[in-house]
């Protein structure tokens, strides 16, 4: 990583990283957060329904050096589901509208 030019996100000197796993499950955390911050992946939206306000004056949303709580992050993901199983069922619905009406 330090060759690539890369900065760590991970200070060398946090407590646990003599534990394999721990470092694992830090790293995984970063990049669970990069995703879930990432509006390729998760709109600005999302974040404020999960939040109940604006994003950008949220550190849990801006602060890219914490990773996103985990009950945010769980919350965050079931709204996305929510989302998605909406928009697929909602061209059904839309079809279904536009059917002639019988007498």
């Amino acid at each position: 990583m330090r060759a690539s030019g890369t900065q760590l996100r991970v200070p060398v000197d946090r407590p646990g990283l003599d534990d394999l796993d721990a470092f694992g499950q830090l790293v995984l955390d970063d990049l669970w957060s990069g995703v879930l911050r990432d509006s390729r992946y998760v709109s600005k939206e999302l974040w404020q329904q999960a939040l109940g306000a604006d994003p950008d004056n949220d550190p849990r949303y801006t602060d890219e050096s914490q990773p996103v709580p985990p009950d945010l992050a769980e919350k965050i993901v079931t709204l996305a589901k929510t989302g998605r199983q909406c928009r697929r069922w909602m061209p059904s619905v839309n079809r279904w509208r536009l059917l002639p009406r019988r007498a």
